[in-house]
């Protein structure tokens, strides 16, 4: 007898926790729950679910969705700078702080980097007992940030210095810009690799209702 189909819900108010307040002017983690909650829908409809519907909070959802829902997916994104640098990780100079100053020049130069994990749960949404978890930590690739004001004698160094700090912050966005579209594109091929399908999927989902059926006939 051919199993059905897996019922697949999704937590569309993906969590993206912000420690950094550099993380929080840019407008990416809006944009990132927009695009990664269409992937893994796109992803799912490709390894066999029928995505159903999305919810913000499985609180929200009826009763009649819950019971006919064989699984929802609960991703959680962490991405933040490298606690270990304090934003920018430079690699000459050693910190933002330090700036080589030579033959009229000012010049700011190193990597602007991230790292994170995507932690994905499985759950089937009446019961709310786990199906699945996985984390994955991912580091996307970095991004050069350079910047070079020359100076014309000592009186002119306040003014290049001033020029210099602004420049360099215009700098560390474009590069966080980049680093932000590189860790979409690797977030992507990570949920294609990781999230469940095929059989596994089948599996889950069969748990999922007899899980259901238990917790219905209990009630």
């Amino acid at each position: 007898m051919p199993v059905a189909q897996p019922q697949f819900g999704f937590l569309g108010g993906i969590q993206i926790p912000q420690s950094k307040a550099q993380m929080g002017s840019e407008g990416f983690p809006s944009q990132m729950r927009l695009n990664l909650q269409k992937s893994i829908e796109g992803i799912a409809l490709q390894k066999g679910y029928n995505v159903v519907s999305a919810y913000e909070s499985i609180d929200l959802m009826s009763y009649e969705d819950k019971k006919r829902i064989d699984m929802l997916i609960i991703p959680e994104l962490q991405l933040g700078e490298d606690e270990s640098t304090i934003g920018v990780n430079y690699e000459m100079p050693k910190s933002m702080s330090m700036v080589t100053i030579q033959k009229g020049k000012i010049n700011y130069s190193g990597k602007y980097s991230l790292k994170g994990q995507l932690i994905f749960q499985i759950i089937e949404p009446l019961t709310r007992e786990k199906l699945f978890i996985k984390s994955i930590p991912y580091t996307p690739d970095p991004a050069d940030v350079e910047t070079i004001v020359e100076f014309n004698g000592q009186e002119q160094y306040a003014q290049a210095s001033q020029l210099a700090h602004q420049s360099v912050q215009n700098a560390i966005r474009n590069a966080r810009s980049q680093v932000l579209e590189n860790a979409y594109k690797k977030l992507i091929d990570i949920i294609k690799t990781h999230l469940p399908g095929g059989e596994e999927a089948v599996n889950l989902a069969k748990q999922a209702r007899e899980l259901k059926a238990k917790a219905i006939k209990a009630w």
